[in-house]
């Protein structure tokens, strides 16, 4: 037992977690009453992403070693990374009991009580609807469970300090990447690119539809409101921010608690170039959320307008200032690029595959002179 302990020790230090879960499996079998040997697995299985396995080890360290605190550090880290945020909060909570001032037990709690956060719980909510329709992430999410508590994390982020996204983009794992431009296209409204259509299926016998349910029907006000929306809508496409802010402004007159025409409203300050206005519709309509019941796909939208308008106004000047950005914007392929990027923003997936032309995406995305959201 010893013998295959210390080899799954190694294994782990050296980053061989396969080899160390078969390493303290051999081990558990020979001595199954042993809590740090679980523990140890625990720990192997979560480097492996495999968090149900490292919380059913974890379990198991602490059944058997209930005064240790290790095992409790162990199954707060499976439960957060699963998302089970409550029972990971309640976990650390129990071995700060046994240990009030162990570090790795404080932090844990730490990073739990923050992803609980209103806002992170909305954004939780919201990236669990977009894997949950889409074929390509629900694959990833399968293969990782903590892929959108990642997700979330790197979101939070970016909201915080939106020039890091040139460094997501360049991540070499293409789940991170597509995850966070589904959600760049989600938050932004802008269609989802078409997945590639699967092979015909067998006939299955026709199943009787259930009735759709009724839509509740519009308002007098929220018809109107409508009306002028989409009326704000065309003189946006057209570039005519002006009169498309008027026609917002009038939509939001008949119908006060729809929080995405505040959205509209927003965008059209981004165009504009007048950030603080920007930031400043954003923050009254993400303040009102509760007040109106706001869908939280409603305030993920509000907050992806929101993190764009920080771009600062002085590093967009700078930027322009920059003699490889005059380059790249005087480069006739990068024009078109860039043309392409402005009237299909799902392009931005097959441009990213190019090193070189990312790089440049990338250097335009930190200045803030092309944006995503």
């Amino acid at each position: 037992m010893a013998d295959h302990k210390q080899l799954g020790n190694e294994a782990f230090k050296a980053g061989r977690f396969l080899d160390a879960v078969q390493h303290f499996t051999a081990a558990i079998q020979a001595n199954p009453s042993d809590g740090i040997l679980y523990s140890n697995r625990s720990g192997a299985y979560a480097s492996l992403q495999r968090f149900q396995e490292a919380l059913d080890d974890a379990n198991q360290c602490v059944s058997l070693k209930p005064d240790w605190p290790k095992g409790y550090s162990r199954k707060g880290l499976a439960l957060y990374k699963l998302g089970r945020l409550q029972e990971a909060r309640t976990a650390y909570q129990e071995g700060l009991k046994i240990d009030p001032a162990n570090e790795p037990l404080m932090s844990g709690l730490r990073e739990v009580e923050s992803a609980s956060d209103p806002e992170f719980m909305y954004l939780s909510a919201a990236m669990s609807q977009l894997v949950a329709t889409n074929p390509k992430l629900q694959q990833y999410q399968q293969q990782d469970p903590s892929y959108v508590m990642n997700l979330c994390r790197m979101i939070s982020g970016l909201k915080t300090n939106p020039q890091s996204l040139q460094h997501v983009m360049m991540d070499p794992n293409p789940a991170i990447r597509e995850g966070i431009m589904a959600y760049i296209q989600m938050a932004s409204g802008m269609p989802q690119p078409e997945e590639t259509p699967e092979p015909p299926q067998p006939k299955q016998p026709e199943k009787k539809e259930e009735p759709k349910p009724k839509e509740e029907p519009l308002s007098e006000d929220q018809q109107k409101a409508k009306e002028y929306k989409e009326e704000g809508n065309k003189l946006y496409k057209q570039k005519r921010f002006e009169e498309a802010l008027e026609m917002y402004k009038k939509a939001i007159e008949h119908d006060p608690d729809n929080l995405l025409l505040e959205n509209n409203k927003a965008a059209v300050y981004l165009e504009m170039g007048d950030y603080a206005k920007c930031i400043a519709t954003c923050n009254a309509a993400i303040d009102r959320r509760y007040e109106v019941k706001a869908d939280f796909l409603v305030i993920s939208k509000i907050q992806a307008m929101s993190q764009s308008g920080t771009v600062d106004e002085e590093q967009y000047r700078q930027a322009m200032a920059d003699p490889e950005v005059q380059q790249m914007l005087g480069d006739p392929q990068f024009q078109i690029i860039l043309k392409r990027l402005s009237e299909n923003p799902a392009a931005m997936n097959e441009y990213l595959s190019d090193p070189k032309i990312a790089k440049g995406i990338q250097k335009l995305m930190a200045c803030g002179i092309l944006r995503t959201a």
